[in-house]
Formats: C-alpha cells, sequence, structure tokens
C-alpha cells in the first residue's frame, strides 16, 4: 500500500501476467494520467485502487477512486477532445481536456479498448484491455 499525503494507494496486481506488446512510455502515459486524475477528483484521505487481471481479452487494467463520480449523460463524451464534465469541483480543477482523450488513442493505437464505469457520488473505474501477445502472431527474425 502506498500512500500520498491526501490519499492512499492499494495495489491488487497478480504474482505474474503474460507479456503485451506495446510502448511503454505511451502506456506509463495512459496510467500516470487515469492515475492523476484519480487524485484530482478524489477528497483527501480517499483511498485509489490501482490493479490488472488476465482473461480471454488479454490484460486489463483499473484505476478506481472514491471521487465524485460522473453522471451517465456525461460518460460517453469523456474521451472526446476537450470535453469536462461541468460541475463544480470540475470547474475548480485544472486540465485541457485532452487527457482521456490521448489516453483512449494509445490504448486504441496498442488495439485494446478504453471505458469508464462511474455514478455521481460513488467514485469512478476506469479500465483498459491490452492484447496479450500469443506464440502463432510472432513472426521469426530472417537473416538478410
Amino acid at each position: 500500500r502506498l500512500q500520498t499525503e491526501a490519499h492512499q494507494f492499494t495495489l491488487d496486481f497478480p504474482a505474474a501476467l503474460p507479456a503485451v506488446l506495446a510502448d511503454e512510455a505511451r502506456i506509463r502515459q495512459v496510467i500516470d494520467n487515469l492515475i492523476s486524475n484519480a487524485i484530482k477528483y478524489s477528497p483527501d484521505g480517499g483511498v485509489i485502487r490501482i490493479g490488472a487481471w488476465h482473461d480471454s481479452h488479454g490484460i486489463t487494467v483499473y484505476i478506481a477512486d472514491e471521487g465524485i463520480g460522473i453522471p451517465p449523460a456525461e460518460q460517453s463524451r469523456l474521451f472526446e477532445s476537450f470535453y469536462r464534465v461541468d460541475s463544480g469541483m470540475r470547474r475548480q480543477t485544472k486540465g485541457a481536456g485532452l487527457g482521456l482523450y490521448l489516453s483512449k488513442a494509445i490504448v486504441e493505437a496498442h488495439n485494446g479498448q478504453i471505458w469508464v464505469r462511474s455514478a455521481p457520488g460513488q467514485g469512478s473505474t476506469f479500465f483498459f484491455t491490452l492484447p496479450e501477445i500469443v506464440q502463432e502472431q510472432l513472426q521469426p527474425v530472417r537473416e538478410l
């Protein structure tokens, strides 16, 4: 369990996950953005849960907060460029409305998906999947 001055972090990862073929810097950007949003929109003292699992869809990573939540009518627009949900707390937080848009572009460039589950007053959980490397997909390197 990690902790900052204002938030606690709980990590939930299995002992081993299969490999994914991904740009580490770009996937780190996605994770950093989702954690940053969880911190921005969660009350001090809140717990942010970060974890992953493996299933038939690949690797799924999630970041869950205990923040203000997002109204259902707003959720479909979250990943649009420059879109920010209009609420009192959101007006007080800084941001250009590009983080989720860029995160979606990065995840989709890796043949993955990103989505959210949220309800006002109950926090938000953002998920993204990345396909695992299947041995048959790998091609042997040919000598020239």
